[in-house]
Parts: C-alpha cells; sequence; structure tokens
C-alpha cells in the first residue's frame, strides 16, 4: 500500500508539471521526483535484499535443526549407534528382492544386569558405549550396528555368509570383552552371545 501511495503522489505531481508553462521548473522539479524516486527504489531494493538474507539465514538454521532432529530420531543416544527404528528401516531394505545376500548377527551382553546391580549404571552405560563403538569399528563402513534393545545390539553384515560371520565374530567377541575389561572391577569384563542368521530369499524379518 505505501508503495502505491508513492506511486499514485508521483504520478499526481508529475501531472501538476505538466500543466506548467515555466519549462526551467518543470527540469528542476522533473530530475527533483526522479531522484526521490531514485532513492525510495534502491531503499526498497535494500529492505528486499534484507529480507532474503534474513529468510536465507532463518532456512539454513531451520536446515540444521531438521538435519539434528533426524539424526537424534535415528540414533541412540547413549551409544551413538543408529537404533531399533534405524535397525528395523534398514533391515526392511535389504529383504528386498534383488539384493546381494547379508548376515544379521543378534548380540547380548552377558549377565548385564548384574553388573549395574553390583557396579552401578554408570560402570553399565561405560560397557554398553565400549560395545557399541567396538562392534562400529570391528565391521565395514555399509554394514549396520544398532543397538535394539537395552543391552541387545544387531549387526547386519553384507556380503557374508554365515561360515564367514562365524569366523568374524568369534574376533569380535574377543575384541569387546577386552575393551571392556578396563571398565569393569574386579576382571569381571563381560563377555557377548551372538546369534547369526543368513538370508534366504523369501526371508521375512520376523
Amino acid at each position: 500500500n505505501s508503495l502505491q501511495n508513492t506511486l499514485t503522489g508521483s504520478a499526481e505531481r508529475l501531472g501538476r508539471l505538466a500543466e506548467g508553462d515555466d519549462l526551467h521548473l518543470i527540469q528542476v522539479r522533473l530530475r527533483q521526483e526522479v531522484a526521490r524516486l531514485t532513492r525510495i527504489t534502491m531503499e526498497r531494493r535494500a529492505a528486499w535484499e534484507r529480507t532474503v538474507r534474513d529468510f536465507g539465514t532463518r532456512l539454513a538454521v531451520l536446515e540444521t535443526q531438521l538435519d539434528q532432529t533426524r539424526r537424534e530420531a535415528a540414533m541412540d543416544a547413549l551409544t551413538n549407534v543408529p537404533n531399533r527404528r534405524t535397525f528395523e528401516r534398514t533391515c526392511s531394505d535389504w529383504l528386498t528382492p534383488n539384493r546381494r545376500g547379508f548376515v544379521l548377527a543378534m548380540i547380548d551382553v552377558d549377565d548385564f544386569k548384574a553388573i549395574n546391580d553390583r557396579f552401578g549404571h554408570l560402570v553399565g552405560d561405560r560397557v554398553l558405549v565400549a560395545v557399541a563403538e567396538t562392534l562400529a569399528r570391528s565391521v565395514r563402513a555399509d554394514d549396520l550396528v544398532a543397538r535394539v534393545g537395552g543391552d541387545e545390539f544387531a549387526v547386519m553384515a553384507s556380503s557374508l555368509v554365515l561360515a564367514q560371520a562365524e569366523s568374524r565374530f568369534a574376533g569380535i567377541g574377543r575384541a569387546v570383552q577386552e575393551a571392556c575389561e578396563a571398565l569393569v572391577p574386579e576382571g569381571r569384563a563381560p563377555s557377548i552371545t551372538v546369534g547369526l542368521a543368513e538370508w534366504s530369499a523369501g526371508d521375512t524379518m520376523g
């Protein structure tokens, strides 16, 4: 509305100038009007550019917040590996036809409740973090490590057969125990139990 009023006022002033007969005065007033419109246009353009910059900044902040929210929704807050929701979504994707095979490992920390009861939840949390970090270091970048329950983890290892997975996870089990030795007093570092299943055509997540 203010821009329309400005243009309307300018048109009225120019109309009155056209009614005069003093050419010099008309030229002076015309230059003044053009200068005024030019200034207003530049001010409007600067305001618009500020608005665009502000919008871009707010959009970047919102995108960052959205990425953070998505990451938080996909990750386990304690261990910083994917959570059960991400595991189930990825497993569903990997079960689609014509996809390469994989082995699923379900992993449980042995006697974890006893660790919490005897040494406290802080020690228990450190054990879970150590297990997650060791698992993540022990697999390839395109494999998935997820925490799917309190002391339960899942690993999806692509392009493996069961015999290969058995050998690999035996070594991973030893690595987990070594990583936990310094965390649990009295030399009671936990072991892990691993159940393995090789994907076959037609398998469901269940």
